[in-house]
């Protein structure tokens, strides 16, 4: 098991990310800014009742006690300062403790008005632990995860004129890029610009020709920003081959 205050003694770079700071920094000057709370987690949810331990005397009352109510030993988050403890519990009421004026933290004001402040500061103080220490990013790769070095596709948003389908054999998605044209315009300028249409977008892959092919009749096209932002629209007609 490592430590910070270990680790930094040693000159030994932790293999994992630590949670807690060095004392080493205090020890060379008491007066040194540090850390003003501390966090202290345990405990179990009910569902996980069976993974609890089966203790031989002189711990075997405690845990038949935990078999049979697993909340007794139910998580808990509990966060302490120079003066105060606050003890977040799953299946308790919270705990809050004066322990300048209660040492033994006998005494729990936790829903007292005249207490709200401090345990509204140490309870978002909890939670702001539990997010910043939970879903921790693993130091070594997962070596169940697989290799992945695919070629990265730029991507800009172009004006672009799409056809709309035909009914007709040829097997069509709804829509689909037909040309596109890049354009550059300031605030509150206007472009003008255009987009050709080559042959080939009214064309088919004709297994049985082995050849592109061309499918007649009415095309509806789009023009627009995107597939789902389109402003003009145009019918054009195709003709046969040799008509």
């Amino acid at each position: 098991m490592s430590c910070p205050p270990v680790l930094d003694l040693a000159g030994v770079p932790a293999p994992h990310r630590h949670f807690g700071r060095s004392l080493l920094p205090l020890l060379r000057d008491p007066a040194a800014p540090h850390r003003e709370l501390a966090f202290t987690e345990g405990g179990f949810t009910v569902e996980e009742e069976s993974r609890m331990e089966h203790a031989a005397f002189p711990y075997d009352l405690k845990s038949a006690l935990q078999h049979e109510d697993p909340t007794v030993a139910g998580r808990a988050v509990a966060v302490r300062d120079r003066e105060w403890t606050y003890v977040w519990r799953l299946y308790e009421r919270p705990e809050l403790y004066h322990r300048a004026e209660d040492p033994h933290e006998c005494t729990n004001p936790a829903g007292r008005p005249e207490h709200a402040e401090v345990e509204r500061r140490l309870h978002d103080a909890v939670l702001r632990w539990l997010v910043e220490t939970s879903d921790v990013v693993p130091a070594a790769p997962d070596p169940r995860r697989p290799d992945v070095d695919l070629p990265a596709l730029a991507h800009t948003a172009r004006p672009a004129a799409r056809r709309a389908p035909r009914p007709d054999a040829v097997e069509r998605p709804e829509r689909w890029l037909a040309g596109f044209a890049t354009v550059t315009a300031g605030p509150g300028e206007t472009v003008t610009t255009g987009i050709r249409l080559p042959e080939r977008v009214f064309r088919f892959w004709d297994e049985g020709a082995d050849g592109w092919s061309a499918v007649p009749g009415t095309y509806r096209v789009l023009a627009g920003r995107s597939a789902t932002d389109t402003r003009l629209s145009a019918v054009v007609d195709v003709r046969a081959e040799g008509a």
